[in-house]
């Protein structure tokens, strides 16, 4: 027997007025309306925005979203033949839509305070690829950290640069087998709960705390030193997948430029993924005139050397 799960997509509604005076109508520059965000998508803003140059404008709607969603929408112009004109389509991120554009008089086309109204509604809703993303409304592993992280039940702390970081044990120790030695030890840490690092900057550790906790590091791996620094600490205290990770991270971001720094760090770390990535990447080049410079070649380690030279050879 087997259970089939339904997936049904919610459709949000919005609509507005939007009355332009006669003035405004003719001004040469850009009206906007005030950013409005729907209930239940709390993701999703928008507004309209009315540009003209005399007689001619442009009607715009502008939406932002940090996830894929659908919209249909309809809008009526005092002046339009049909009843409503309609728009719909797919949207990520911040677009803007053009709804209308004409060169006309207005003089007719007001009502009779002299007002020029733009009727506006529709419905927006989530896509089946952002609805497989966000079913994570249910359970969020980032905004669970988070919550986690921030919350005052922590039970150890890592001085760093001066700077306290507050952790819960049992997070961390999960991650890191030298952390779990360090919390259960007979050891003065153990009895003070708190630890000092001197050897790494405090962001280096922050930045790995926080991964323990599902928070996204991204940020600190677009710096290539700060990266290898993530890697030495996740080595010393020996954060597993952290490692791992750092490892794949580093090895996608070699080039002839850094190939012998990463070979460095790969052996005095222990890297092995990494250490293969380098000798994968400088495979190649003995079969090019480009090769490396000389100086690089010296700085690599000898065993690297060997295990370099024997499987270009035999492969």
């Amino acid at each position: 027997m087997s259970l089939a799960r339904e997936f049904t997509t919610k459709k949000y509604g919005f609509h507005t007025k939007w009355e332009l005076s006669a003035e405004m109508l003719h001004r040469r520059e850009t009206l906007t309306t005030e950013v409005k965000t729907v209930e239940g998508m709390p993701d999703v803003k928008w507004s309209l925005s009315w540009s003209s140059e005399g007689y001619y404008f442009e009607l715009h709607f502008i939406v932002e979203s940090e996830n894929e969603i659908e919209y249909t929408m309809f809008h009526q112009c005092p002046y339009s033949v049909r009843t409503y004109i309609s728009r719909n389509g797919t949207s990520t991120g911040q677009q803007k839509i053009l709804l209308d554009q004409a060169a006309k008089k207005f003089e007719g086309y007001t009502n009779n305070d002299g007002k020029f109204t733009i009727d506006f509604h529709g419905f927006f809703s989530y896509t089946k690829k952002a609805n497989a993303i966000n079913d994570g409304s249910i359970y969020n592993a980032a905004d669970w950290g988070l919550r986690l992280k921030e919350d005052d039940s922590t039970d150890f702390d890592i001085i760093v640069d001066g700077q306290t970081i507050h952790i819960h044990k049992l997070i961390v120790r999960v991650e890191s087998k030298v952390f779990t030695k360090t919390f259960e030890a007979d050891f003065k840490e153990a009895k003070e709960k708190k630890v000092t690092i001197t050897d790494f900057k405090y962001e280096i550790v922050q930045a790995a705390i926080d991964y323990c906790y599902g928070q996204n590091i991204s940020a600190i791996l677009e710096d290539q030193q700060k990266a290898i620094d993530l890697l030495y600490f996740a080595n010393k205290y020996d954060f597993l997948t952290l490692k791992q990770k750092m490892e794949t991270i580093l090895g996608k971001k070699l080039c002839k430029e850094n190939v012998s720094i990463l070979a460095s760090t790969a052996d005095k770390t222990n890297s092995l993924q990494l250490r293969q990535a380098c000798i994968n990447f400088l495979r190649p080049l003995f079969n090019t005139k480009e090769g490396l410079p000389a100086e690089e070649i010296a700085t690599l380690d000898s065993q690297f050397l060997i295990d370099l030279v024997s499987q270009a050879l035999n492969n």
